[in-house]
Parts: C-alpha cells; sequence; structure tokens
C-alpha cells in the first residue's frame, strides 16, 4: 500500500465526514416486529433452514430472545449518552435479528469476560492444549460478539465462527513513514504494556534483528495522537483503531504490516452445532447481501475492497469457499492446531527469503493466502533436494516412475498438509498422491520478430541457442533424428542472457520455459513467439490420497483464486507478466 493510495482514503473519508455522513444509532430493546435492518437491507437471499435448525430457532422464540454479549471498542460498539447503542458489531448484530426473526437481548461486557472461567482466564489455558472449560460469558449469552481473533487456546473453549480478516499495521505519520521494516532502525515505537502489541514487536526484533527503541505506555493511555504529534514515532494497531484513526488524524499512514493476517468471529458455546449453523449461515447471507459492505463503509467510510487492499489482503472469503458441514468440521479441528504446513522448495519463483525479511515467489503467495482464508498460520518446510518429495523411509527409488505397482505414500505427506510448488502432473505421481491443477507450463521457442515458424522442420540450417549438455540440446538432436533436419548449435555460456543472446544476433531461435521467456519478452521488444506446442503440461499442488476433505476445500480453493482474478493477479505481482499473456503464449 503507497502513501497516495492511502492519502486517497483519506481525502474520501474527509469528503464523508463534510458531507454528514453519521452512524445509526438504535435502541438495542426494540422487538423483532420494530427491528431496524443496517442500511434497508434487501432480502437477497431467503434463508434455508435444516428442519432441525428450525426446530432449534422456534425453541429460542419460545424463550423469548436470542442472548448475544457485546464489549465496548470505538467503532465497534459504544453507547451514547441516551443509552442507544452503534457501530459495526451493533450493526451486524441486528442484522442476525433480522436474519433469524428473532429478538436479540444484548448484555454488555468486559473482553476478559469471554474467556473468563470462574472470574478469571486460566494462565496455562494459552500454553496446555488439553485444557477446556465453557467460559462465564456462556451463562448468560448464547453468543459472544466483536472482533475476537481466532486462536488456537480460544478454540478449546468455545466455537468461533470466522467473518473478516484483520492485520496489525503500524501507523505513522506521512512525512516520515514507516514503509519497510528497515525503517523502523533508529525509530522510537510506542506499545501498551500488556498487549498483544508488544509481543509482536518483541518477535519483530528477534527475527529480523531490527535496532528500534520500543517505548512502554500504560494500557489505557491513548498513543495514536502521541504519534500525530510526533512524540514518538510509531506504534501497532489493529482493525477498528487503525480505520478510526485515518479517519481522525489525516497526518498518519499505515502501510507496513506488523504481523500474520488472521482471523476474526464471533463465538458460541462449544458443541451447540446447530446455533454455530445458523452463525456460519448468517454471514453467508451478510455477504451475498451486502450487508456486511454496508455496515463496513457506515462505520468506517471505506469498502471492504480497500481494506483487503490495506492489510494486504490476497486471499478468498471463507464463505465464499461454501464450506459442507464435514469440511467445516475439519477446519474447526485444524484450527486447533493453529497452523497449515507445506513442503516447498527454495527459489525465487516458488519461495524466497530476501535480505529484508520479506518472502517472495509464486508459490507461496498462494499458499500463505490460503492458510489467510483458513484463518491459519502457514508452516514452511523447505526441502532440499526434490527427490525428497516422493521418498519413502528418506530413499527414492526411480523404478517408481515406470513400475505401475510400485505404489506408497511418500513420508513427507505424513508431516505437511500440501507440496506447494510447480509439480508437472505426470501418472506416476498420482499414484503416489492426488494432484490440484493449477495451471499450464511447458518450452516455448522464441526468435526475432518475423522469424517464427510453424514446424520444427524450418529449423534445418538456423543456429539454435543452448547451453551444452541442457534439457533443450538433447531436444533438438531427437527432433533432427525424428524430423530429418539439421540445425546447427550456438552454445551460449552461463553469464549470457538467452533472449539478448538471439536478439543480438548470434543465434536465430531459441527454448525456453514459457515463465522465463514470457517474463523476459515483457521487457525486451523485437521478440516473437512460434506458434508450437512444446512439452506443455498442467502442473499444480499434492495432497495425502487420503486426505479427501483437504483436496476438496483446495480444489474450491483454486478455482475461486482463479475466477476472481486474484491467481492472475497474484501471478502478475510475483513474475511480472499479465497471466493471460503467458497462457495466450503456450496456448496450442
Amino acid at each position: 500500500m503507497n502513501v497516495k493510495l492511502l492519502c486517497k482514503y483519506v481525502v474520501f473519508i474527509l469528503i464523508l465526514i463534510i458531507s454528514g455522513c453519521n452512524k445509526s444509532k438504535i435502541n438495542t430493546n426494540i422487538s423483532k416486529e420494530e427491528k431496524f435492518t443496517p442500511a434497508s437491507t434487501p432480502h437477497l437471499q431467503v434463508p434455508v433452514f435444516t428442519p432441525q435448525e428450525v426446530e432449534y430457532l422456534n425453541q429460542l422464540r419460545l424463550k423469548g430472545k436470542l442472548k448475544v454479549s457485546a464489549y465496548f471498542s470505538p467503532g465497534s460498539f459504544e453507547e451514547d449518552s441516551n443509552d442507544q447503542y452503534s457501530g459495526f458489531q451493533y450493526d451486524l448484530i441486528m442484522g442476525l435479528s433480522d436474519y433469524l426473526d428473532i429478538d436479540i437481548e444484548i448484555k454488555k461486557i468486559l473482553f476478559t469476560e469471554n474467556f473468563s472461567n470462574n472470574g478469571e482466564i486460566p494462565d496455562s489455558i494459552k500454553t496446555n492444549s488439553s485444557l477446556t472449560y465453557t467460559p462465564d460469558v456462556f451463562k448468560d449469552s448464547d453468543i459472544c460478539t466483536g472482533f475476537i481473533t481466532i486462536l488456537p487456546w480460544r478454540m478449546q473453549i468455545m466455537d468461533m465462527i470466522s467473518y473478516l480478516p484483520v492485520r496489525q499495521m503500524f501507523i505513522s505519520r506521512n512525512d516520515d513513514s514507516i514503509t519497510t521494516l528497515s525503517d523502523l532502525n533508529g525509530k522510537k515505537i510506542g506499545y501498551g504494556i500488556g498487549t498483544s502489541y508488544e509481543t509482536t514487536l518483541s518477535n519483530i526484533k528477534n527475527s529480523y534483528n531490527k535496532n528500534f527503541l520500543s517505548v512502554p505506555y500504560k494500557f489505557e493511555e491513548k498513543l495514536i495522537p502521541k504519534v500525530s504529534q510526533g512524540s514518538i514515532d510509531g506504534t501497532i494497531i489493529d482493525l477498528q483503531n487503525l480505520l478510526l484513526s485515518l479517519k481522525e488524524y489525516p497526518n498518519l499512514v499505515a502501510e507496513l504490516p506488523a504481523d500474520d493476517i488472521e482471523q476474526v468471529g464471533w463465538g458460541a458455546k462449544k458443541g451447540n452445532d446447530l446455533l454455530r449453523g445458523l452463525i456460519q449461515k448468517y454471514f453467508h447471507y451478510a455477504y451475498e447481501t451486502g450487508l456486511i459492505e454496508r455496515v463496513f463503509i457506515n462505520t468506517y467510510s471505506i469498502g471492504l475492497k480497500d481494506y483487503y487492499s490495506l492489510i494486504e489482503y490476497e486471499g478468498v472469503e471463507l464463505h465464499e469457499l461454501e464450506l459442507s458441514d464435514a469440511e467445516f468440521e475439519w477446519l474447526i479441528n485444524k484450527r486447533s492446531t493453529g497452523t497449515l504446513s507445506i513442503a516447498t522448495i527454495n527459489s525465487q519463483e516458488v519461495y524466497q527469503v530476501n535480505d529484508d525479511g520479506s518472502i517472495t515467489g509464486f508459490d507461496y503467495k498462494i499458499a500463505n493466502s490460503f492458510a489467510q482464508t483458513l484463518g491459519l498460520k502457514l508452516d514452511i518446510n523447505i526441502q532440499d533436494d526434490i527427490t525428497g518429495f516422493f521418498a519413502k523411509d528418506g530413499v527414492f527409488d526411480p523404478e517408481v516412475t515406470t513400475n505401475p505397482n510400485l505404489v506408497y505414500s511418500p513420508n513427507l505427506l505424513d508431516k505437511v498438509d500440501i507440496y506447494a510448488g510447480p509439480f508437472s502432473i505426470v501418472p506416476w505421481r498420482e499414484k503416489l498422491m492426488t494432484m490440484i491443477p493449477m495451471m499450464p507450463m511447458g518450452q516455448i521457442l522464441a526468435s526475432r520478430a518475423g522469424d517464427e515458424i510453424k514446424d520444427f522442420a524450418e529449423l534445418n540450417g538456423k543456429r539454435v541457442a543452448v547451453l551444452a549438455g541442457s534439457y533443450q540440446e538433447t531436444f533438438i538432436k531427437n527432433l533432427m533424428e525424428e524430423k530429418g533436419f539439421s540445425a546447427n548449435f550456438s552454445y551460449m555460456q552461463t553469464t549470457d542472457e538467452p533472449l539478448n543472446f538471439v536478439k543480438s544476433g548470434k543465434a536465430d531461435y531459441l527454448i525456453d520455459g514459457a515463465v522465463y521467456i514470457t517474463k523476459g519478452m515483457n521487457n525486451l521488444e523485437g521478440m516473437a513467439v512460434s506458434p508450437i506446442k512444446i512439452d506443455v503440461v498442467t502442473v499444480g499442488w499434492a495432497v495425502n490420497k487420503n486426505n479427501l476433505i483437504l483436496e476438496s476445500i483446495l480444489n474450491k480453493y483454486i478455482n475461486k483464486m482463479l475466477s476472481n482474478g486474484n491467481f492472475g493477479r497474484i501471478w502478475k505481482e510475483t513474475n511480472g507478466v499479465d497471466f493471460e499473456y503467458y497462457l495466450n503464449m503456450i496456448k496450442e
């Protein structure tokens, strides 16, 4: 996110403020007959409930009301002097009332009461994965609401239904902005004692060896004015405070993420599958009808698309995957571990850690986006040797590539969830694992513009650029024998840039990987590709053959990323070339 884009947000926000854009304020004790739906939400989708859900709702209506707890937070849930509530969470709560056609009773609580047991949160709950209890909040409430980050220890004590990605961001002044981790050096960064921000700053110092001064303040102290006035250079801030601060302090910007994207959600008593399912359906409805978009704009003055850009969210909303009950159960169990594990290789195109600590690579970006959608952290396992992906008991037997009766599950797939990399989908690999198709890859033939050919036989007498002993040299030799022509080889050195080697006249043609050629030609005029298909194969990721649910979820995710354009956008960002242009280069 650059400064100009954030300035655009601020200008847009100021226009809305000047024009008198106000939050809705409604009394909490309104019955369903009088109930207001935020921003006149249209019923674009008729709720479809199972017979069991209908029966459960009828029982709730007989009791009188659905009891919902909420904690006060600026912009999220607030109360004015007339005992009227407003804010993003309040509008969502009233939307739920409308969706379920039931009265709502709201109970105000402290944030810590969401997790307390007999008035306190056990110290060991965050480290003891076997500890569980029913939080006090569910003695008087059916649902606890708010921006409650979904963490493994919280999943131990309640069922959580996610609805929005969030991210902690560094906030700084636009005349001395913090845009990279290196910008932190020499800065004074404030934090509240005992907050998660303190932990985040500590992690950044330890992981990236950055030299900045962490300045502690009391939990209650307001740090945003201190950044704006210049007494500190920056601080870390979360969703609602971030957006409200950009509205109130136009000299502030947020351009550097402080941690990974996480999911926030509402909580229900553990084991209440019917209520959990109803809330899940409600959030799906809220997105499909635009309700969540309208109440977000109503509170924060920017839309979800701009918000996602601000926090650099590149994924798919969880509701878009339309998870089945079995898939949702799998996700609940997976979230109890907190991580999604992948095995990959260390290369510029796939996964690479840069000197400044940032990580690049197309497959990493897609995998991280998938983890964000699921509300999980990405755990990365780097393999030094590609045979390790297909080994059994530490050994790769080449016979597996030719013997149809040799079938097993690679040991690595027992340790990780996904193989994330451009693995060619070939029959012998499909014996060992389930392959998830992603895109075509292959070799293409490049030349100077005007020298394109339609058949390999036209290479007769021409000079083909190759590295001595390379796959391309062997490929051309086999073609000459098969088609009866004779081409000449122009041998390159490893220091030569292949496309420039051809453009400068040292050779007439070049065969190389499609990704490499398209990236190079994007910045090199006067080159063209011949309309000849060469070894085009489908590449994809892999999962354990027994993990049918993960296979289904990943397929849904990839298809959604392809259809909504995010796949192509990430491809262009990481490879520097338009995805459609690349596909056209290798099509038949």
